[in-house]
């Protein structure tokens, strides 16, 4: 028969316990952002990085997207999310699934975007809309079609992007900071902007925001530096 101290000897020592789970844990973690990192993004040429600021020649691609009628980002992300995901799982006109993309990108519907205005105050909301990439196999042409009328195919031609870049929890408070930066940096590079910014999130909810790749995007007319003058002569817009 054993004895209390034989059994405790034989208990797993709680720290010990802990440290394998989180191994476990973060094991698992890394898996996942690997799967993430490993889905096929839009393809691209950085023409110019400043720090988290990067502008971006981007080749042509084509969305799938959908417009939610709401404010609430929580509630227009879930349901956007909702309606493209069951277009990628084959509720399409040819019942076919599609291979999920990255990122997931957001932005606000409406919006007129004056650089030259406080970021705060040049909203005018409508809606929200939600955006995957269809993978690069399709063509406009061949692209499964839609079975809700709700969500739309989208060419995207070749357009030169500013991006931030920064990982954290997606709340306005983080969104509204990381796009001033980016302003300020076209602002000063004395560029102009084209439609609305775009958000991008290249992880799922459940990855530690402390891993998570987040992107703010504006269209723009050109990029830092003396190749800017260059760029626009070439008519990179």
């Amino acid at each position: 028969m054993q004895t209390s101290e034989q059994r405790d000897d034989m208990r797993f020592p709680v720290g010990t316990l802990k440290a394998n789970i989180g191994a476990v844990l973060l094991l698992v973690v890394l898996a996942i952002a690997s799967n993430a990192n490993a889905l096929e993004k839009p393809s691209y040429d950085v023409l110019y990085k400043d720090g988290k600021i990067e502008y971006r020649m981007y080749e042509s691609y084509i969305l799938v997207e959908t417009v939610i009628k709401s404010d609430d980002f929580d509630e227009a992300s879930e349901e956007g999310f909702d309606r493209l995901f069951a277009y990628i799982s084959g509720d399409n006109g040819i019942d076919e699934k599609i291979s999920m993309t990255a990122p997931v990108q957001m932005s606000r519907t409406a919006e007129v975007f004056d650089i030259n205005q406080d970021v705060q105050t040049s909203r005018a909301l409508e809606g929200i809309k939600m955006s995957f990439m269809l993978p690069s196999e399709y063509s406009i042409e061949a692209a499964p079609q839609p079975t809700d009328s709700r969500v739309t195919i989208t060419p995207i031609p070749e357009k030169l992007v500013a991006v931030i870049r920064f990982s954290g929890r997606w709340t306005e408070r983080n969104l509204a900071k990381n796009e001033a930066k980016l302003v300020e940096n076209i602002k000063a590079a004395n560029l102009q902007t084209f439609g609305p910014s775009v958000f991008a999130a290249y992880h799922p909810p459940f990855m530690p925001p402390f891993l998570r790749r987040n992107e703010i995007m504006f269209e723009v007319s050109g990029f830092p530096g003396e190749v800017a003058t260059a760029a626009t002569t070439a008519g990179l817009r």
